[in-house]
């Protein structure tokens, strides 16, 4: 099968310029082929940033919806300093007076995720302030697994200049299944828990 779905929490409302989330990488990761992935997200399907598991490959980071994403190893890099099970700080900003954004992990600046320009077709779909997102993805033929990923500590930008932040609960959003695959895609995609967002993915 085509199997290509992520549990998704989003605001309701786009008030926001950004994001932050603790993530507890799953302790046990099985990548057959394709990927599986934990990102969060601004605006809607516009910038999305984190951190993949790809076979063959390991961990990466990456950043879409700016420029020179679409080109290979330029905005989506392996790295070595993630592990299974480690908890990570992540954070995703959008400044619209500049129209770039930037990935931080564990309070750093990402170098290939850093003031980079959000494209010309993603720039439909953001302003000052949107809607933020975060996702538990998977992309691959149906073999992939990993144990409990978590969201946790989930907190909400609200201003240009980032010096409000207010806690993300979840009364400011929905928790729900997205299918960009087969039919079914998502059904081995388990919620643990809808917010903060905790998963399990099993072989379909």
């Amino acid at each position: 099968m085509n199997r290509h779905a992520g549990i998704v929490a989003e605001t309701t409302s786009a008030n926001y310029t950004g994001l932050t989330a603790k993530l507890t990488i799953p302790s046990s990761i099985h990548v057959n082929d394709g990927y599986v992935d934990w990102y969060m997200g601004i605006g809607k399907s516009a910038i999305e940033a984190g951190i993949s598991y790809k076979a063959g490959v390991g961990f990466k980071v990456f950043i879409n919806g700016v420029v020179d994403a679409d080109k290979e190893g330029v905005r989506s890099k392996p790295v070595s300093f993630l592990s299974p099970g480690q908890t990570v700080d992540m954070k995703l900003v959008y400044n619209h007076g500049t129209k770039k954004a930037t990935l931080y992990i564990n309070s750093k600046p990402i170098d290939w995720a850093t003031e980079v320009t959000a494209t010309a077709d993603a720039l439909k779909r953001l302003s000052t302030y949107n809607t933020v997102k975060l996702v538990h993805g998977v992309e691959d033929s149906g073999f992939n697994t990993f144990s409990q990923a978590t969201y946790s500590s989930p907190q909400l930008r609200m201003d240009t200049a980032g010096t409000q932040y207010k806690a993300w609960t979840s009364s400011l959003s929905t928790t729900v299944p997205r299918v960009l695959g087969d039919a079914g895609s998502a059904d081995r995609l388990y919620i643990l828990q809808k917010f903060p967002m905790e998963t399990r993915l099993d072989q379909a």
